[in-house]
């Protein structure tokens, strides 16, 4: 199910863009901006095996050439730097003559999605006055991107637990004024299990969360484990393993403030005299 997380940052009220969540990926970002903040943010997507490019989002000039930057003094022209367009992509131009650090920026921040990278979270950050967007960075899975602006202003962060970035959604005219994305549920990945392969298979599948873990345990190993589980809609699923001494042993409980919380990692250990799980 995708989520639709609200833009952060100013809404003027026209120009408003939706990319849309129908991708499967994130596989590239295109940042410019200058003294004032974030120009435009442009971002290519991968669904189905193939590379589907974003519109520009922000200030574009129409035709091949994308943005001209100047700057000059009381001796003349110090530098000048063309911007481009082509093949729907923006390319970004060196600069020729001196440039002093900080007139303006182009970043780009590419995702391998080959790989199993995606995109995770959005740190950015606005200014009240101008309504603009003056910086941001990328978080991937592997990976985190220079701050492509300046970290001046409201800080703000797109990000949801478990979940994946698939599209952008915003307002802009001739400079990026707020951001919100579109995310998606990880798909589940099954990881072999470890320990002994004495007993009975057991598989409960996957669900949205785990809310609740059960333990019943001795001094040298575990008898059962149980689990609750998120069915989605606020349902609740139990699952029990294993079988619970009522002579001996003990009972553990851990909780989880599921969807604000959710169990990213399991450690435990195993033996020949020792069986035991440890949360």
């Amino acid at each position: 199910m995708v989520q639709r997380v609200e833009m952060q940052g100013c809404r003027p009220g026209y120009d408003e863009w939706d990319d849309g969540s129908d991708h499967d990926d994130v596989s590239k970002i295109y940042v410019q901006g200058g003294l004032t903040g974030i120009q435009y943010i442009h971002v290519d997507y991968y669904k189905s095996g193939q590379t589907v490019y974003g519109p520009i989002h922000g200030f574009s000039n129409t035709g091949f050439t994308q943005t001209i930057q100047g700057q000059g003094g009381t001796q003349g022209i110090q530098f000048i730097k063309f911007d481009y367009i082509k093949d729907g992509q923006p390319k970004d131009g060196p600069v020729h003559g001196f440039s002093d650090e900080g007139v303006t920026f182009t970043g780009s921040f590419e995702i391998n999605y080959l790989e199993k990278e995606y995109l995770v979270s959005i740190e950015g950050f606005y200014d009240e006055d101008s309504n603009v967007i003056q910086g941001l960075q990328f978080k991937t899975n592997m990976n985190t991107s220079d701050m492509m602006g300046y970290d001046d202003g409201k800080r703000f962060l797109l990000a949801t637990n478990g979940k994946k970035i698939i599209g952008f959604h915003g307002y802009a005219d001739k400079h990026l004024n707020s951001l919100g994305a579109y995310f998606i549920t990880l798909p589940p990945i099954k990881l072999e299990s470890q320990g002994r392969r004495d007993g009975c298979i057991w598989d409960d599948g996957a669900f949205e969360g785990v809310k609740k873990v059960y333990v019943h345990y001795e001094k040298s190993l575990i008898n059962y484990i149980g689990f609750d589980y998120d069915n989605g809609g606020g349902k609740v699923k139990t699952s029990m393993h294993g079988a619970k001494s009522e002579i001996c042993g003990h009972d553990g409980e851990f909780v989880v403030d599921y969807p604000n919380e959710f169990i990213t990692s399991v450690e435990g250990i195993f033996g020949d005299s020792i069986e035991l799980l440890r949360r």
